[in-house]
């Protein structure tokens, strides 16, 4: 998948970006009731609002998910081999960037299509929020709520406010389709939906070709789809410049590389395209193992590594807790390789995890296709001080990880095509705007990929963690390390 996605398959394993994200369950939204009045996944109407905690699935007041709808206030491509020759930096506003759209003097045209009337855009999502995982992909709903709050404080987008209504799949694959079904009638379209699951609602999608999906997605069944769009498409491969860089600072230490993958069908297949990337430029893998949603002990595997002799270990899609049991692990057993990192789409960049981790995480790197979007420095970046500043204006300053971030990238996405659609709104207005995005950053918060031709990213941004604190290395101050092809698998 893009690169980003890598890390997000992980999530499952409590899971699973890509790529590009903590896993933690958040005891709030358990107390909020996530599941719903009925348990079943039912959804709300969110109307983004400039201030208030809201709750994944609620208003800015905080209603749950299964109360109904709300009425709240307002609301790089290229072949297969080449070489990392340099560093970019992103300065400016980016692709990304958002000038409002303002009603016309002649009005928008009313109630133009299913879910839009003149003063509102209906959009769904299908997201996880309970089930074997209770609160995985919340943050998704999280970053979204924030991006349509700012939107919506400017005056939405042609004078019609944006609403978010959210379903609960439940990390179940049957409610994954049913969600898309209840929805697929009365939405306009799906914005920032999350799941390991999403190819099973990708059939929904399919069979209404006029809808669109603007979501970060783990399956080509649905990223593969000519309606389904991506801040960060998925492609079978992986990014060379990753794994040249490591590469460049230990060359012995190659030979011997490892890795542990959550063993569900998207992580597994998101491994495939890095291990043949990482192969490509000489990296081979003397050990891995699939492990199993929720395992929490990995001694045995530290001791397999240190005797197979692995002096690297990447992570594949694994959440913030497992890696930090890892680290943990390796701590006690007295491993120490030379290098431990994390892919692009792995969620240790995340606000939980290096508290968990505590020292073993010093040394550990990290690359990612995204800016280290919760780190002060990285303010000087638009797009990133622009989605600080809303989260903390929406009282989730605290859910600044990976999938909030995605979250709220797709719906900046979903909005530019919006403005670009016009304000005589259709579904197939909004998909024709769609096909002509072929460059999105966030406005320097991504790195830049096609949506409409689903090319995925190919810079990144390395970082690693010195006395407890994430720091870039080797990189751009304001942005990323480019000049490396992404390498396709297959």
């Amino acid at each position: 998948m893009r690169s980003a996605l890598i890390r997000t398959a992980a999530l499952a394993t409590a899971v699973l970006a890509v790529s590009s994200c903590g896993l933690r369950v958040d005891s709030s939204l358990r107390e909020k009731g996530i599941r719903g009045a009925t348990g079943q996944g039912a959804a709300s109407v969110v109307q983004g609002g400039a201030t208030g905690g809201a709750s994944p699935g609620g208003s800015t007041t905080g209603v749950a998910v299964g109360s109904g709808t709300t009425t709240g206030s307002t609301p790089l491509t290229g072949g297969t081999t080449g070489s990392t020759t340099g560093t970019s930096s992103t300065t400016g506003a980016g692709s990304g960037s958002t000038g409002i759209a303002p009603a016309p003097p002649g009005g928008n045209g009313g109630a133009t299509d299913r879910g839009v009337t003149a003063t509102s855009i209906s959009l769904g999502a299908v997201t996880t929020l309970s089930g074997p995982v209770p609160g995985l992909f919340s943050g998704d709903v999280y970053g979204a709520q924030a991006y349509l709050a700012y939107i919506n404080s400017q005056g939405g987008v042609f004078g019609r406010q944006l609403k978010l209504e959210v379903a609960d799949d439940q990390l179940d694959c049957g409610q994954n389709r049913t969600q898309h079904l209840a929805q697929a009638g009365h939405v306009f379209g799906w914005v920032s939906s999350l799941s390991l699951y999403d190819n099973c609602g990708a059939p929904v999608l399919k069979s209404n070709p006029t809808m669109s999906e603007v979501s970060v997605s783990f399956t080509t069944a649905l990223g593969g789809l000519p309606n389904a769009f991506s801040i960060n498409p998925l492609s079978p491969g992986y990014r060379l410049g990753s794994f040249q860089y490591y590469k460049s600072l230990h060359p012995d230490m190659i030979t011997h590389s490892a890795s542990l993958v959550g063993n569900i069908g998207s992580a597994v297949e998101i491994f495939k395209g890095i291990e043949a990337a990482a192969g490509s430029v000489g990296y081979k893998f003397v050990y891995t193992r699939n492990y199993s949603p929720g395992e929490t002990d990995f001694t045995a595997d530290i001791i397999r590594m240190r005797n197979a002799g692995v002096q690297f270990l990447y992570f594949v899609s694994a959440d913030s807790h497992t890696i930090a049991k890892v680290l943990n692990a390796a701590q006690q057993q007295q491993w120490h390789p030379t290098m431990i990192a994390v892919g692009a789409g792995d969620a240790a960049y995340d606000p939980s995890f290096i508290p968990e981790a505590g020292a073993a995480a010093n040394g550990m790197f990290a690359d990612q296709p995204h800016a280290a979007f919760f780190n002060p420095a990285d303010a000087a970046i638009p797009g990133v001080a622009l989605y600080q500043k809303w989260m903390k204006q929406t009282g989730q300053q605290a859910h600044e990880d990976l999938y909030s971030a995605w979250g709220w990238g797709s719906a900046q996405l979903a909005v530019q095509a919006l403005q670009k659609a016009g304000p005589h709104l259709t579904r197939k207005a909004f998909l024709d705007a769609l096909t002509t995005i072929h460059t999105y950053d966030g406005m320097g918060m991504f790195a830049k990929a096609d949506p409409a031709g689903k090319g995925p990213n190919s810079c990144y941004v390395v970082l690693t963690i010195v006395n407890g604190v994430w720091q870039r290395k080797d990189t751009p101050a304001t942005g990323f390390r480019c000049g490396a092809f992404y390498h396709y698998k297959g």
